[in-house]
């Protein structure tokens, strides 16, 4: 339940996102916080001080179905997100996973002004959302489908180096595609997770589970001297 929900995260999520905050304002950087509206009821004060450091917060739903079933659950997680969307006002939305579904778009389309919940290397606009993509390197140009996320046939045709799966996987190594898509006069995409720079408690990835699900060890691996890395090293906005 919801309210287990919160003292399984022990504070957690207050820690990890003090530190990103810290480490955007000592490199005078600005960004997008995907936030599941969820947050918001059990640390208010902490959604409004990204807000008051300055950085653009975005929805990611009420608390994270992993993926959105149909358009039902989705009319539904904006539903009982009234007070953070009132709040807030956000004007991008990400689905958990990167999955979303062609239906969704009239839907977004009334509430949000862009999506970023799949992976590509250009923007583009569909059904009237302006869609900002997490960055890939093609091997192969093709044009957008969905869903595109995560799994094998994206990885068949591209690099989806904004992934912060990829960052834990290639740490600072990403810095150099980076640095190929800026001399292209491209922008870049990144994203990643507040655990993946503050391990959250033991339960989380247990060595277990990793030993049986080996796919999610990139995950796990603390990235953020590689955040350092990129905050040196470019210059970071938001979405």
């Amino acid at each position: 339940d919801r309210e287990g929900r919160k003292l399984k995260d022990n504070g957690h999520i207050v820690q990890s996102t003090n530190d990103i905050l810290y480490l955007l304002d000592l490199y005078k950087a600005k960004a997008t916080f995907f936030v599941v509206a969820e947050i918001y009821d059990w640390y208010p004060s902490l959604v409004q001080e990204i807000e008051a450091r300055g950085h653009e917060i975005a929805f990611h739903t009420y608390d994270h179905p992993l993926p959105i079933k149909d358009n039902a659950e989705l009319d539904n997680q904006i539903k009982i997100s009234k007070k953070f969307l009132s709040r807030f006002k956000p004007k991008g939305f990400r689905a958990p996973l990167l999955n979303a579904k062609i239906s969704f778009f009239p839907t977004l389309k009334k509430h949000f002004l862009y999506d970023s919940s799949l992976y590509h290397y250009q923007s583009f606009e569909m059904y009237g959302v302006k869609e900002i993509p997490v960055s890939t390197i093609p091997f192969i140009k093709r044009k957008p489908y969905l869903p595109k996320h995560l799994n094998l046939k994206l990885i068949a045709g591209e690099f989806p180096f904004g992934s912060g799966y990829c960052i834990g996987l290639f740490g600072k190594g990403i810095s150099h595609l980076v640095r190929y898509e800026e001399k292209k006069g491209h922008s870049c995409v990144l994203f990643f997770h507040p655990w993946q720079i503050q391990p959250p408690p033991s339960e989380f990835m247990e060595k277990t589970f990793l030993l049986t699900h080996p796919k999610w060890i990139p995950y796990s691996l603390n990235i953020r001297e590689t955040v350092i890395h990129l905050l040196k090293n470019f210059f970071i906005e938001g979405v």
